[in-house]
């Protein structure tokens, strides 16, 4: 199948068979991870209410204090998104439900975000990274300056992807575009799925609004501002990622390595190892990325930019760096490689 003009890339060289520890399911790890997101999310979500409804503090200092937190818990509600992607690759159990149905339940916490709906295009972008069938090309590719990526895609892919769950919940037939991606479900299942979607995240605003009848406030301090900011935070990481990349293993995404991104991304900022072996859960990305080195994988990156340690890596939000495509190099027919969800 020959897919429409992309950015040339070299034939990559054969991945090596990685050891069976990297890619076994553990319950253990996912509830490190949710642990890890809720801590996040509830410790400065917790403090930020007290500083503002119980503190003598002065409004700036309150202000001064709160904002440092409100970045922290958003980051805990962006989270709650990864542990929808990393139960939706199936990481979680042996049981591909049980993963899926953990998943929804955490991630459904942020009343916006439907994993249900952003599964489908998620296999599809695995399969078709960054060519004209990737569904996050046609999404994002639009959004061209650093304000639009931070304040404006995030609530355009939300409403997409919920439109998706919505869609999938009601029976209808499953969009054509995904019919050359493997799927791990079933449509029944997948109807499901979406309906426990629409269910917890219902559920999880009755919980919200219940507290706010206890805790005055709180469903504006704890929950709204960390979701207003966890979709800044989410807009940027996914051109941090992807912009400015090419097509093919080790061209269609990137790594960023920093220690702080290890951190507060419980290893998910590792992309392009998670490209590369799909099925490793994000915790243990880092200690993939260690072996790859070592066992010489990457001593002769075609573009060394895939694997950026520094901070900096935030440059390709700006408006110079396209969504997706090396925009200064030529261009010619590629087709992507077969990798699977």
């Amino acid at each position: 199948m020959q897919l429409e003009p992309q950015e040339p890339f070299a034939t990559p060289q054969p991945k090596p068979r990685i050891p069976a520890h990297f890619t076994r399911k553990s319950l253990l790890g996912a509830s490190g991870l949710i642990a890890f997101m809720l801590a996040m999310f509830l410790v400065p979500a917790g403090i930020n209410y007290w500083l503002w409804m119980h503190s003598t503090w002065p409004w700036w200092g309150c202000l001064a204090a709160s904002l440092p937190l409100f970045v922290i818990a958003g980051q805990g509600v962006h989270l709650m998104g990864w542990v929808a992607h990393d139960g939706f690759h199936l990481t979680f159990h042996s049981n591909p439900r049980v993963s899926a149905v953990i998943a929804l339940f955490f991630s459904s916490m942020t009343l916006v975000f439907y994993e249900s709906g952003m599964a489908i295009d998620h296999w599809s972008h695995h399969r078709f990274a960054n060519t004209e069938h990737d569904p996050d090309l046609r999404l994002l590719r639009r959004y061209r300056t650093f304000w639009g990526r931070m304040f404006g895609q995030r609530n355009r892919a939300n409403a997409h992807y919920f439109r998706r769950a919505l869609h999938l919940a009601l029976g209808r037939p499953l969009p054509p575009e995904i019919s050359n991606v493997r799927l791990p479900f079933r449509p029944p299942v997948m109807r499901a799925l979406a309906v426990l979607n629409l269910l917890f995240a219902l559920g999880w605003l009755l919980t919200y609004l219940h507290v706010e009848t206890l805790l005055p406030g709180s469903i504006w301090i704890c929950v709204a501002v960390p979701l207003v900011v966890s979709g800044w935070l989410s807009g940027l990481r996914s051109f941090t990622e992807h912009a400015h990349t090419g097509v093919g293993d080790l061209h269609n995404t990137r790594s960023r390595t920093h220690w702080l991104f290890t951190l507060i991304d419980y290893g998910g900022n590792y992309h392009l190892e998670h490209h590369l072996y799909p099925s490793v859960p994000q915790w243990r990305l880092p200690a993939l990325h260690r072996w790859l080195v070592q066992h010489g994988f990457y001593d002769r990156l075609p573009d060394p930019s895939v694997i950026d340690p520094h901070l900096s890596v935030y440059r390709y939000t700006l408006a110079r760096y396209e969504y997706g495509r090396k925009s200064s190099a030529p261009r010619e027919t590629a087709v992507p490689s077969p990798v699977h969800p």
